[in-house]
């Protein structure tokens, strides 16, 4: 499964970060889902996002893009 997403509250209505844009966003994700049994699935996940402000957390300070991998395990019972 392939996603796009856009956000942008530029007046900081819903989420104030205190940027000259706000909360604006452009973000990807990319999913696979597995059945590794009848009751059993993986599903493997990676997501980018990009923001037109410094307005996510890393190590060496706030930065425009986040990226993250996933890996979760659902059973039916």
């Amino acid at each position: 499964m392939v996603r796009a997403e856009y956000y942008s509250d530029d007046q900081q209505v819903i989420l104030y970060t205190g940027t000259p844009h706000g909360l604006t966003t452009v973000g990807y994700s990319l999913g696979m889902d597995i059945e590794v049994m009848p009751d059993a699935f993986v599903r493997f996940e990676g997501r980018t996002f990009h923001g037109v402000d410094p307005i996510f957390e890393s190590v060496h300070g706030p930065a425009r893009d986040n990226t993250s991998f996933t890996v979760s395990m659902a059973a039916r019972f």
